[in-house]
């Protein structure tokens, strides 16, 4: 089984258990495993907290987490530290933040961001995300 296979199983786990929390560090989880895992947990109803730190997910991985957010309203942790996201990644997640108004941690410390990133991360706090309260 792939580590995408294993990871979309892991997201229809923890809709299925009702899971409020699903931590995968240090699983070696790129880009392709974030992507299919996201659309389950975007429809996810009981997720509040999301840990994918220490992982190897970029800019697509990223992508498709903010595409997650857009759809989800329960999450209100997103762990996303020590993976590989740049300036684009950054950026997705940023717009999705415009959506989203239920995350109120998002931690992207040790990545690969930039000051573009760092820019559109800040714009979005500033403008209108109300419900973030940390972003590290």
């Amino acid at each position: 089984m792939t580590a995408a296979q294993e990871a979309r199983k892991a997201a229809e786990a923890a809709q299925e258990a009702g899971l409020t929390k699903l931590s995968i560090y240090r699983a070696g989880l790129a880009d392709a495993a974030a992507v299919a895992m996201m659309p389950r947990l975007g429809r996810n109803t009981c997720l509040t907290e999301l840990s994918l730190g220490y992982n190897a997910i970029g800019d697509a991985g990223a992508a498709a987490i903010a595409g997650m957010l857009r759809n989800n309203s329960v999450l209100r942790k997103l762990l996303l530290h020590q993976n590989c996201i740049g300036n684009p990644g950054a950026e997705a997640l940023a717009s999705a933040l415009f959506d989203n108004c239920t995350l109120q941690t998002l931690s992207l410390a040790h990545n690969s961001i930039g000051d573009k990133g760092v820019a559109a991360l800040a714009a979005t706090l500033r403008d209108d995300n109300w419900s973030l309260t940390s972003c590290n």
